[in-house]
């Protein structure tokens, strides 16, 4: 069972629908009393976003991490590349999480488990905004970073306040 602060998912059925996210990655990488979980798509279409849940069991119950959702690219051929860094963690407990990533008719598809152990001493992650499409960390709030302007490489805006689409 997935929950979040506002609402509680239904259980995850396996034979959900499938959505027209291409996912390339998702990882987690351990810090101290942290968590940084990317991933990357290879195209998107029709998606408004992502959520994060997140769980001390592989099988367990998932809360959701991200206090909006990560707004993906909506509909493109060349994917993206997103993080979100989840924090205020234990050390030395294995987190284990899910990535959904949502369409604009609500359609969603569950990623993962991918796990990691948060261990004193190993730093914090050195995270470029820049770098990535979207993202942001628990503390935080979400930000966008708006696609490279086509055959410039030169990134958008950054915007902290960026709208929630309230998925």
């Amino acid at each position: 069972l997935l929950t979040s602060a506002s609402a509680a998912i239904e259980d995850v059925m396996v034979d959900s629908p499938v959505t027209d996210v291409s996912l390339v990655d998702f990882t987690a990488r351990a810090f101290d009393a942290e968590v940084l979980l990317e991933w990357e798509t290879a195209t998107e279409r029709n998606n408004v976003g992502f959520h994060l849940y997140r769980s001390t069991r592989a099988d367990g119950d998932y809360v959701q991490v991200n206090p909006r959702l990560i707004l993906g690219l909506g509909s493109t051929s060349r994917g993206g590349n997103y993080y979100f860094e989840d924090q205020g963690l234990t050390n030395g407990t294995r987190y284990f999480y899910l990535l959904e990533d949502v369409e604009y008719d609500g359609t969603t598809d569950l990623h993962g488990p991918v796990n990691a152990v948060p261990a004193s001493g190993s730093g914090a992650p050195q995270v470029n905004p820049l770098a990535y499409t979207s993202g942001g960390a628990s503390t935080d709030g979400i930000f966008v970073v708006a696609p490279t302007s086509p055959g410039t490489g030169i990134p958008g805006s950054v915007s902290p306040d960026a709208p929630n689409s309230g998925v």
